[in-house]
């Protein structure tokens, strides 16, 4: 009975060896996965911390266009009231010089 156990011994140490064998290996591949994952993750970091600074960057550019759109719109908005306040003017000068124009006899 000795013997049986001996060799069970044995049989349980073998299987164990093997076991911490493949244990260690399943942790370094998760390791290495895992390395790889937190570069992964730190490119990932720094593509985003670019596409940030490039959204800013157009950000400030639409809203310089914005400013520069709306005082092109004041001004647009200033020169169509003044061409309508010139059009006043004609028809009122207009309708001076036909009241102060004899009708002419043909």
């Amino acid at each position: 009975m000795c013997r049986t156990t001996s060799t069970q011994y044995d049989d349980d140490d073998g299987d164990l060896d093997t076991q911490l064998t493949i244990l260690v290996h399943t942790i370094e591949m998760l390791e290495s996965v895992r390395d790889d994952l937190f570069s992964q993750l730190a490119s990932s970091q720094r593509e985003i911390h670019l596409l940030e600074a490039e959204n800013e960057e157009r950000r400030d550019f639409l809203d310089l266009t914005r400013q520069q759109l709306q005082q092109e719109q004041a001004l647009n908005d200033e020169i169509t009231k003044e061409i309508e306040d010139l059009i006043e003017e004609n028809d009122r000068l207009d309708q001076l010089i036909q009241k102060r124009t004899p009708p002419s006899s043909d």
